[in-house]
């Protein structure tokens, strides 16, 4: 807790209700004299919904992965969105880039390495 300001900090826990079933709650309070005051949200459809979104990524990711074409998405702006090791591979982008690129996340090595000209737009 912040004892500075008396907030307790907030907290996820996952409790079981008399029914047996199981909630995820926020907990978070407020401490004030003699006097905690305790508020728990339930969040489970949102945890249920943040799990979804994990899911799909994860589903997508794999798709990217084994398609046999080397893919690469940017939006409309040039910022690159997404893209497969075979998209790496067929540019021929150095290892060292490619590593460079995802510890630091400037996708400007894109535009350097392959000549992008030659990349296909699908229209919106």
């Amino acid at each position: 807790w912040d004892e500075d300001h008396g907030f307790l900090e907030a907290s996820e826990y996952c409790v079981t209700c008399k029914d047996g079933s199981q909630k995820d709650v926020l907990w978070y309070g407020v401490i004030s004299d003699d006097l905690v005051l305790g508020v728990g949200v339930d969040i489970t459809a949102r945890k249920r919904v943040e799990q979804e979104v994990i899911y799909q990524k994860n589903l997508l990711r794999a798709q990217l992965e084994t398609a046999p074409t080397g893919i690469l998405m940017v939006d409309n702006n040039q910022q690159v969105l997404l893209y497969n090791e075979r998209f790496l591979k067929f540019w021929s982008v150095p290892d060292t880039i490619v590593a460079q690129v995802r510890e630091v996340g400037d996708d400007n090595f894109f535009w350097a390495t392959v000549p992008h000209k030659r990349l296909i737009p699908i229209p919106s």
